[in-house]
């Protein structure tokens, strides 16, 4: 297979040439575009967006549905030389006033924002006067087919009649997930976006006849590049469904993979779990499943683990998943996306490190250089990047930074080693904590209640705090965790990862904060723990053991 392109025209001209393969969108209705077709409804926006007064090198604020209204107002605005700014839509933010709390901001500092009808008065609520508001619907209405046809054909000659982006243009602009800090705007020139997209590419083996089939969100970084425009640019067919449908039938979301002849799929780690519950229901329906055509179901995101990928591996395989097929990856918005994948054909490794099992994150792709800054006779210790992927730029607090180091790396504030040419992920840094001399991480200990917990737990949060080991969880119910329970999981916690709870408390629902991609945002709940304003609805503690007493703590509890 042809490697991606390496220039913007290039790229324009290959997608506008393609009358066979697709983009599809399936929702409440399906819509299926051939990428020529969709380039051609693309262009259509760029009468409206001069008339508009858009400005090349303009960033525009765009809420990101899962639609083709999304996808070619996207694309219209990087025709037309502007740099769009996808953020998560009003219904992924569902706590109230969070939307606006996210989108605040950012309306002070940009002069558009398109978004959906249903979203618009909100928007408006929140919007300076000055700041012009455009709806999907109705830029769609306004479209010039006529000229968007003819723009086609031109790019597909490579001759367009109007001036495309150079590769040191800005592409888009990626706001971070701030997990573990404010969310900052990203950008992401040509340059950085064709070279992941090569990367990306030849890193996950793409064939001419494959499909990649998604469910993730588009305002998200793994969802909009690294399976959308991974596709578009490396020219394979591509099929999205929502969010919301994967979450309420994720066994549907298999069946979808089965119709679609998909060979590509990429989630988080927290999609194993689901998948997993739903195939051990006692009604669960695995009726037209057959995943004998998946090469590569890839893990990323956030951490992955190894627990979780062998219960898929052992679930799945009766249902035509193959030996390789799941993989793992790291990857991150200031690096474009794609850092590192498991090579095609050979599947998810793993490491030991402090007695610890942890999947690597892949190998590393070409074009990167990969420092790890550790201590002295310390293996691990911070990964930093350097590149044609990596962003040089972001917004921060509204203004255009530099982002990199006095030698041009970038800082993923993530530790981990390498071995050989693969990329160890131990975790982020802010999130390591110390105990009995040792740097731990909360991921195992969550995975551990959760696991304990089945489906009835929704989310956890773990850290350390002066030496101590704290859990806070939520259930769907707000039904108190009683002794027996918090024991029961404090004793799995013990066995999984040979660590001691020391404090178990049970919040209301809703209180654990997440962002916009579903990542616990762990410092904001120990911060939250430090000032004593967590809603508790039980807490449960456990007296230290002595050195030499290996049983389990003697607890205490308050309601």
């Amino acid at each position: 297979m042809n490697p991606a392109p390496t220039s913007p025209d290039t790229a324009w001209r290959r997608i506008a040439s393609r009358h066979a393969r697709t983009v599809t969108f399936i929702g409440d209705d399906t819509d299926v575009l051939t990428h020529h077709a969709l380039i051609a409804q693309a262009a259509a926006h760029i009468p409206t967006l001069r008339a508009a007064g858009i400005d090349r090198g303009e960033p525009v604020l765009v809420t990101a549905h899962t639609s083709m209204e999304f996808l070619s107002c996207f694309l219209g605005l990087m025709l037309h030389g502007a740099v769009p700014v996808p953020l998560p839509p009003q219904h992924a933010l569902k706590a109230p006033g969070q939307f606006l709390t996210r989108l605040g901001p950012l309306l002070e500092q940009h002069r558009r924002i398109i978004c959906t009808t249903a979203e618009k008065d909100e928007v408006q609520s929140a919007a300076p006067v000055d700041c012009r508001i455009t709806t999907l619907t109705a830029l769609a209405q306004a479209r010039d087919d006529e000229f968007g046809h003819a723009a086609a054909a031109r790019l597909a000659r490579g001759s367009a009649d109007w001036p495309l982006p150079a590769p040191t243009d800005d592409a888009y602009v990626q706001y971070t997930s701030g997990s573990t800090a404010a969310p900052r705007g990203v950008v992401v020139t040509y340059h950085n976006l064709l070279a992941n997209m090569d990367a990306t590419g030849r890193g996950l083996g793409f064939r001419p006849d494959d499909v990649m089939t998604s469910w993730l969100p588009l305002h998200h970084d793994m969802g909009l590049v690294s399976s959308l425009a991974a596709a578009l640019f490396n020219g394979i067919a591509t099929v999205f469904t929502t969010p919301q449908q994967f979450l309420y039938d994720p066994l549907g979301f298999l069946r979808l993979l089965t119709r679609t002849g998909a060979t590509h799929t990429l989630m988080p780690n927290f999609a194993l779990e689901w998948l997993i519950n739903a195939r051990n229901r006692p009604s669960a329906d695995i009726g037209g499943i057959d995943l004998q055509a998946m090469r590569c179901l890839m893990i990323a995101s956030e951490p992955v683990n190894a627990a979780s990928m062998r219960r898929f591996v052992e679930v799945f395989t009766g249902l035509g998943l193959g030996p390789t097929a799941l993989c793992s990856g790291y990857g991150l918005a200031e690096s474009t996306c794609a850092v590192a994948l498991s090579a095609p054909d050979t599947g998810f490794r793993t490491e030991m490190h402090h007695g610890t099992e942890v999947v690597t994150g892949g190998r590393v792709l070409d074009g990167y250089e990969v420092r790890i800054d550790a201590p002295p006779g310390e293996r691990a210790g911070t990964i930093k990047l350097r590149g044609p992927s990596v962003s040089t730029t972001a917004y921060i607090d509204g203004k255009k930074a530099g982002v990199l180091d006095g030698e041009g790396f970038c800082d993923t504030h993530d530790l981990g080693y390498l071995v050989d040419d693969e990329l160890v992920i131990l975790g982020r840094q802010d999130e390591v904590f110390i105990v009995r001399g040792e740097n731990r991480f909360p991921y195992d200990i969550e995975f551990a209640v959760r696991t304990a917990s089945g489906q009835e737990r929704i989310k956890v949060a773990s850290f350390g705090l002066q030496n101590r080991i704290v859990v806070v969880l939520e259930n769907r119910t707000d039904t108190p965790t009683d002794l027996a329970q918090a024991e029961r999981l404090r004793q799995q916690v013990l066995i999984s990862t040979g660590l001691a709870v020391d404090e178990l408390l049970t919040v209301r629902r809703g209180t654990i904060p997440v962002t916009t991609s579903g990542k616990i945002k762990r410092t904001a709940v120990a911060e939250a723990y430090r000032s004593d304003t967590l809603p508790r609805l039980t807490t449960h503690t456990w007296a230290p053991d002595p050195p030499s007493n290996h049983q389990p703590g003697r607890p205490s509890n308050t309601p």
